[in-house]
């Protein structure tokens, strides 16, 4: 979102931006502050949980604390007077509600696949949620056609566009000049040295990039068995990992996983970097291993670098990726077709040089398309230049209003305190149990033979005496 407020700004000077962070500190905050925006903080949360039993207690401290995060944001529209207030996801409607109220055009980006799988639980339900970003929003835009068919069912198509993220090409200019600059000292190093590494192999080479969060849903271990198969098959691989570890555990589960299948050496965990587009431009291939993601801003900014891109056949890559023109789409749950796709190039250099141009080629395409940031900004500023909606007008947005805002009634102090406490007594017995039921615990394991000792002493109690 940064990014095309940036674009935004170079078309409009007197663009003035304002973010509304939660908390002070935020990562888009201290980015916004960098660029010179106005940022304030008002304190909100969302309408969803990360707890797959969230408790009475907890429902209604959230239900009462909407009314004040509703004014809140309400106090900070009233200080900026915007034409235009931006949602960037389906995560929090506060400021869509605010907005509402006093009439101010709501343009509502959807960057996410609207379901349990996104990693939260939806308070108010899918179809309930997505209702109230249609009756609050003068303009729904999805990040992908994919995002935009998977919410046809509840918001009509017609209401939605499609809006791309936008890259920092910057960043990809800076990362593509620094891998000519590391090429170059790499050849003058190894002038009459070895090829390969002592030890490797001497078939043919690919390095294989993979920047995102390192949690299991993003395909991390489908990736270092694809990596496994390809060193089987003789083809001497290295996987390069960029990205901080989300899941705490997991990194530990990839490298056993590495160790097991006899690549731990060639799998590189390298952690969160502060520009991550240098250490993939080095890659000859990028992976995106995720079985579905909403759009693929990796996969756009691998193509930009010129690389070709492995990725699912499911979610937003199709609308990216050429399949066999600038990369491969696959069943990515599929260690083998991932592995078969990757070995591709490794075997066809001709190939590999052949889809890096495509790739190039193609990203630019998608950033000049039709749902590039030209095309957004256009759809932004007509939303501006129409007469703004009164509340009056659209009842189904008072309708939300009143659905989202039902109990929220201020609480003493006595009841918030006591409220507190009971999710807490809720939660903690709920992590206890989870653990208790978990065999892989050295909790469940120690239940396990207290249990068993137990029912021992209970069969020697009843036992008759002889």
């Amino acid at each position: 979102m940064l990014g095309l407020i940036a674009a935004w700004r170079e078309q409009r000077a007197t663009l003035d931006p304002v973010l509304v962070s939660p908390a002070a500190g935020s990562a888009m905050e201290r980015a916004a502050a960098d660029a010179g925006w106005q940022t304030t903080v008002a304190p909100y949360r969302g309408w969803v949980s990360f707890a797959e039993r969230e408790s009475a207690a907890r429902r209604r401290l959230e239900r009462a604390d909407t009314a004040e995060q509703v004014a809140a944001l309400g106090a900070v529209l009233d200080t900026v007077q915007p034409a235009l207030v931006i949602m960037n996801t389906v995560v929090t409607p506060w400021a869509a509600v605010a907005a509402h109220e006093r009439g101010i055009h709501v343009a509502w980006f959807v960057r996410e696949f609207v379901d349990d799988r996104a990693g939260f639980l939806l308070r108010e339900g899918r179809a309930a949620t997505l209702r109230h970003v249609d009756a609050l929003a003068t303009r729904v835009l999805a990040n992908s056609e994919a995002v935009r068919q998977s919410i046809a069912d509840v918001i009509p198509p017609d209401r939605v566009g499609v809006a791309h993220p936008v890259i920092d090409l910057a960043a990809v200019r800076h990362a593509t000049e620094h891998r000519l600059r590391v090429r170059e000292r790499h050849a003058a190093a190894s002038h009459g040295a070895p090829s390969t590494r002592p030890g490797r192999p001497a078939g043919p080479r690919l390095r294989i990039g993979l920047v995102g969060r390192v949690t299991p849903e993003k395909g991390h271990l489908i990736a270092v068995e694809a990596l496994a198969r390809l060193v089987e098959q003789g083809v001497n691989a290295e996987l390069d990992i960029v990205g901080g570890v989300i899941l705490p555990g997991f990194d530990h589960e990839l490298r056993r996983r590495a160790r097991r299948r006899g690549v731990a050496e060639r799998v590189h965990l390298l952690g969160e970097k502060q520009r991550p587009l240098e250490h993939l431009a080095l890659a000859d291939v990028s992976l995106v291993p995720s079985p579905r993601e909403a759009f693929g801003r990796v996969t756009l900014e691998s193509l930009a670098l010129g690389l070709p891109v492995v990725a699912s056949t499911r979610g937003g890559a199709p609308e990216i990726v050429e399949h066999g023109v600038s990369g491969a789409l696959v069943d990515v749950s599929d260690p083998a077709a991932v592995a078969d796709a990757l070995s591709l190039y490794a075997h066809d250099l001709a190939l590999l040089a052949e889809h890096r141009a495509a790739a190039a080629d193609r990203a630019q395409q998608i950033i000049a398309g039709p749902h590039g940031a030209a095309a957004t900004i256009a759809e932004l500023e007509g939303l501006i230049a129409t007469h703004p909606p009164r509340p009056a007008d659209a009842p189904t947005g008072a309708d939300a209003r009143t659905s989202l805002l039902a109990g929220a009634t201020p609480l003493s102090p006595t009841t918030r305190a006591a409220l507190h406490l009971a999710d807490h007594v809720s939660t903690t017995a709920s992590r206890v149990g989870r653990l208790l039921r978990d065999p892989r615990t050295p909790l469940r394991r120690r239940w396990v033979v207290l249990s068993g000792r137990a029912r021992r002493l209970r069969e020697r109690r009843r036992a008759p005496r002889g």
